[in-house]
């Protein structure tokens, strides 16, 4: 535990060699790890020393790149494992903001950033205000509900608002102040060579001077930092160590502490450079941690503190006799403080950024070979790499050699399946867990879209992910067959009853993180339109891998229906990961044409569709999981707009399904509409906005629908009725596109499926009286009035110019027609003594329509279409479901995330 807390010490400063050779040899687990880092203490680095925690990434991936080599397989195991479990924890806060330019700096420019000048980071602060606020006059008064899916339930974490990033200033075109700063008084020459004495005897002082508690330092903010000047004349060191021991009892009453071995250094030295010399004179050397020395604080007014050489600091730490304070000679260390009296000196005018960047020290090497590409670019590079490095990840008996290419390996496989059919070698638990890792760091790598509002997801880049997603990335279509044959090849059944529930599979959490992985590389859409994942997956149209795809994802999803409706209570249970499935069907369907056909034509589609409409009742009561209806919903949607979808739900109905419904005997579209009437009468509003898409469905494949049960017909017509009431229909401009939705459906069925759906026509025979009352003219002032009362304040009113805009265009020309042909006959026929519903049924069977009815219309059906709105619920539903199952341990801190909402449960 001591041993621990010391190295959290040293992961904190990094500035210690000590700190590395603990890190690369000695292991540490994912919980050492986050044991000994805290959000906080990150936050602090980047805050306090900027430098170091650049080298702390920078050192990481060095070692993560040589382990990448072949000649360094297996050489550097720890510290490989080690580096990704740093990575991992490091990241995710690093891009939480980007105010001081840290990120583009080191990821993108190969600069190791320093403290940014206060006047410089002030302006950008003012800049980032002025687009905050530009961007939120911008935004729409009214954000669709899909944009802020509900988390959880619970009360709401209050976010700390964070600044994002600023495109004028990313391009160079900010335009900053040039006032001078005024600075406290500057040291003599004789004290800045005591100050760089100081700091060059540090290392070697450390080595002989026991540890010191770190004075208590505030930043003031009354005066702006000193320029620190190197340029004295020399002095002779042994003659300067007598000189201090001498004067040792004169400075007990300094106002200031200097420890070199700590990076604080006395006021009259500040971190905030004004000049670019001054700047570049603090930089740390990158191959060396004992150099980073350049944070320094300012000290309280309050307490004045003793000014000491580090090898005297042990004699010093002891009380002494206290002496009136001397006159202050050249001799002396400078005193610094933050009193008003203190006039400021001139100095020069601040330095803009492109200055500030100039005078930073850049990466030219990483390892052994010249960097010619960014560090992030660099970094998402070598992650790939090591997802496939034998022993690491991949077990040594499947292959030994580097992979060398971008096209498919089947040696580095991790399954089979797409790609090969042939078993691999099983990983062992080392393995699984390296893969683990590295995915993690990948996922920590793309996680700067946390940080941005919904608004903005589709105009600010993930740079990142756009390098993941370049075609010369190394293996990118072995990653991507890689990710989908470890889903396909999960069977969640269990070889015996209850041993799903007994024993815990470890595989999950494998499961999880590759679908993360790969759904997130789906759905990126860079900027120049490439993207080599979303090649990869359209370009899968054999039939063997078609048909693997399509086994693997139902398998898993119909363990949704297989977990609630099995012989032995309880005896299977759910897997956890199933929406991160429908997420990752969702992408396929979308990107592959050839997929959708192909389930539609060649397989059983039944095996998909009750997974979905399972999904769709049973959280369709649940504004926490709206966003799995939606994606559900969708997913119908985009097969219905497939003809072979329409005809496939004719096959009859058999099964035995744990859905809440009445009972029918009929086939799969009996089943589909009864379920979506159920769904839309029972709602209280929380799936309200799915209600056009849920009928533009049943639209869809009503031309191809061949009979309804009579239940379905029932349940049809008692929408209608819901919906063309005056009291739903007059409440909302949008209303009536229903009416119209539904009248279409019976269009479709009465001129192109008659002969089937005699059930149907005499229930709209039944309920002419609705359609009857729909063509009615009302009084929109009785109409309004009524609606008052159950209105919320400043809703919509219908007036007589709206009605004109849909009324005259309902289509209601076939139902009209029907009427006038068959009521008189039914009429008729029902007067008889002794009639029943089966005589009317019969006689309906019997008759034909056929040039009584107005000429089939052209079928119409409404495809899917993708949309920026689309891809702003998904990028905000995937990520909530990477931060749901980021929280043990908490990878993201839940204050700083603008994505989407957050709430606890109490």
């Amino acid at each position: 535990k001591a041993r621990i807390n010391q190295l959290g010490e040293k992961v904190i400063a990094a500035n210690d060699h000590e700190f590395w050779s603990v890190l690369f040899i000695s292991p540490l687990s994912v919980d050492d790890v986050y044991a000994l880092i805290s959000p906080g203490d990150i936050r602090d680095l980047r805050l306090k020393h900027p430098e170091n925690l650049a080298t702390v990434i920078y050192k990481s991936v060095e070692q993560l790149f040589l382990f990448s080599k072949p000649t360094n397989f297996m050489s550097e195991y720890t510290s490989a494992k080690n580096s990704l479990h740093l990575l991992a924890r490091i990241l995710p806060f690093v891009f939480e903001h980007n105010e001081d330019r840290f990120v583009d700096l080191l990821f993108f420019d190969n600069l190791v950033p320093t403290r940014i000048p206060a006047h410089l980071l002030q302006e950008l602060k003012q800049i980032d205000a002025k687009h905050n606020q530009d961007v939120k006059n911008a935004a729409p008064q009214q954000q669709p509900t899909s944009n802020e899916p509900l988390i959880a339930e619970g009360e709401q974490v209050p976010q700390t608002p964070t600044t994002p990033f600023v495109k004028n200033v990313k391009e160079g075109r900010e335009n900053f102040s040039q006032q001078p700063v005024p600075v406290p008084k500057q040291p003599t020459p004789t004290e800045n060579v005591k100050a760089v004495e100081d700091v060059n005897k540090g290392k070697e002082a450390a080595a002989d001077t026991p540890p010191q508690s770190e004075p208590v330092v505030q930043h003031s903010v009354t005066h702006a930092p000193a320029v620190a000047t190197t340029t004295a004349t020399p002095v002779n060191e042994s003659s300067n160590k007598k000189k201090n021991k001498k004067n040792k009892k004169k400075q007990q009453q300094a106002s200031a502490e200097v420890k070199t071995e700590e990076p604080v250094a006395p006021a009259a030295v500040q971190e905030e450079k004004v000049t670019p010399a001054a700047v570049e004179a603090d930089l740390p050397a990158l191959d060396t941690l004992s150099e980073n020395k350049a944070e320094q604080e300012s000290v309280k007014e309050e307490e004045p503190q003793q000014v000491t050489e580090p090898v005297q600091a042990a004699e010093a730490s002891a009380p002494q006799p206290q002496e009136p304070s001397p006159p202050v000679k050249q001799e002396e260390p400078a005193v610094a403080t933050t009193t008003p009296e203190v006039a400021p000196q001139p100095t020069a005018a601040p330095i803009t950024f492109d200055q500030y960047k100039q005078s930073l020290r850049k990466i030219t090497h990483l390892a052994d070979e010249i960097l010619q590409t960014p560090l992030a670019h660099a970094m998402v590079s070598t992650f790939m790499k090591v997802l496939f490095v034998p022993g690491f990840s991949i077990p040594t008996q499947q292959t030994s050699k580097e992979i060398n290419s971008s096209d498919l390996d089947i040696n580095y496989l991790w399954d089979k399946g797409l790609g090969d059919v042939n078993a691999k070698y099983p990983p062992s638990y080392d393995q699984l867990d390296n893969r683990h890792d590295t995915l993690k760091c990948l996922i920590s790598t793309f996680s700067g879209v946390l940080y941005l509002h919904s608004d903005e997801c589709n105009s600010v880049e993930n740079k990142f992910l756009t390098i993941a997603t370049l075609p010369e990335m190394p293996n990118t279509k072995t990653l991507l067959y890689s990710l989908l044959n470890m889903v396909m090849n999960y069977d969640p059944r269990g070889y015996m009853p209850y041993t799903t529930q007994v024993f815990s599979n470890y595989s999950e959490k494998y499961i999880e993180m590759a679908l993360h992985m790969v759904s997130i590389l789906l759905h990126h859409k860079p900027s120049s339109g490439v993207n080599v994942y979303v090649k990869h997956i359209r370009e899968i149209n054999n039939e063997s891998e078609l048909n693997a795809l399509y086994s693997g994802i139902t398998l898993n999803l119909q363990n949704l229906v297989a977990s609630n409706n099995t012989y032995l209570p309880n005896s299977q249970r759910q897997i956890s990961f199933y929406e991160e499935l429908l997420v990752l069907t969702w992408k396929i369907l979308v990107e592959n044409v050839a997929f959708r056909i192909y389930i539609c034509k060649e397989q059983d589609v039944s095996l998909l569709l009750l997974p979905l409409l399972f999904v769709i009742q049973s959280h369709a009561t649940e504004p926490s999981k709206f966003p799995v209806v939606q994606m559900a919903s969708f997913m119908l949607l985009l097969l219905s707009g497939h003809r072979e979808f329409g005809v496939s739900l004719n096959k009859p109905f058999l099964q035995k399904v744990p859905l809440d419904l009445p009972v029918f005997s009929g086939n799969y579209a009996d089943l589909l509409i009864i379920l979506l009437h159920k769904v839309i009468v029972s709602d209280k509003g929380t799936i309200r906005p799915l209600y056009d898409c849920l009928l533009t469905i049943v639209a869809n494949i009503s031309p191809y629908t061949k009979s309804l049960s009579l239940v379905t017909s029932v349940k049809l017509l008692s929408l209608f009725e819901a919906f063309s009431s005056t009291r739903f229909l007059y409440a909302s401009d949008k209303n009536h596109q229903y009416v119209q939705l539904l009248l279409e459906v019976f269009n479709n069925l009465i001129q192109y499926q008659y002969e089937g759906n005699t059930h149907l026509v005499y229930a709209i025979l039944r309920r002419r009286k609705a359609f009857k009352e729909l063509e009615k003219d009302h009084d929109l002032q009785e109409v309004n009035a009524g609606l008052a009362k159950r209105r919320v304040p400043n809703t919509f009113v219908p007036d007589a110019e709206w009605v004109k805009t849909w009324k005259p265009f309902l289509p209601l020309q076939v139902v009209k027609a029907l009427f006038d042909v068959l009521t008189p006959e039914v009429e008729k026929l029902c007067s008889r003594e002794m009639a029943t519903s089966e005589d009317v049924l019969d006689y309906l069977r019997k008759s034909t329509l056929v040039g009584l009815l107005p000429v089939p219309h052209t079928i119409i059906i409404r495809t899917f279409q993708n949309n920026p709105r689309i891809d702003v619920f998904l990028t905000t539903y995937l990520w909530g479901l990477i931060y749901l199952k980021s929280l043990v341990p908490p990878c993201f801190d839940a204050n700083t995330i603008k994505l989407f909402q957050v709430n606890v449960i109490e």
